[in-house]
């Protein structure tokens, strides 16, 4: 997996069958990676700002066909594993700051800000489902395997 990105790795993510990794860094780009031959399948490019700051790879609805990441330039983008196309298919743009942190359940997606927000998407329509206010940074996320627990800090 050398060579690839021109920067720092920040984050990475698995399929649920271990055979693809996802990583993002701070060269604006997302990787997509095939785990058995190391060999880099696509490579994501949109993001405005400097740094990717998560990946996570998309839940039961959408399976692992789906690559999120999140940003510096306040965006979350959803990008097509199968598609050839370079573009995101989906773009969440409902935050005021840095996005740190993603974790995605069934057709949600959860992500962090450093704006103090904790927001849920529905990846069918793209709109918030939930918001949660806080008064400092936000820079992680996770969920209980379940998805009935979600921990943010």
């Amino acid at each position: 997996y050398a060579g690839t990105h021109a920067h720092e790795v920040r984050d990475v993510c698995c399929t649920r069958d271990n055979a693809k990794v996802g990583s993002c860094g701070g060269d604006r780009q997302v990787f997509l990676y095939d785990v058995s031959t190391g060999r880099t399948l696509r490579k994501f490019r949109g993001h405005d700002a400097a740094n990717v700051n998560a990946c996570a790879f998309g839940g039961e609805a959408c399976g692992d066909s789906v690559l999120f990441s999140a940003g510096f330039d306040a965006t979350v983008r959803a990008w097509d594993c199968r598609s050839q196309s370079a573009e995101a298919i989906q773009v969440l743009r409902d935050f005021k700051d840095s996005v740190t942190a993603i974790a995605v359940r069934d057709c949600e997606v959860v992500a962090a800000s450093v704006d103090g927000t904790v927001r849920t998407f529905d990846i069918r329509t793209g709109k918030v489902a939930a918001d949660a206010f806080g008064q400092t940074p936000v820079t992680s996320v996770a969920l209980s395997h379940d998805g009935q627990c979600l921990l943010a800090g």
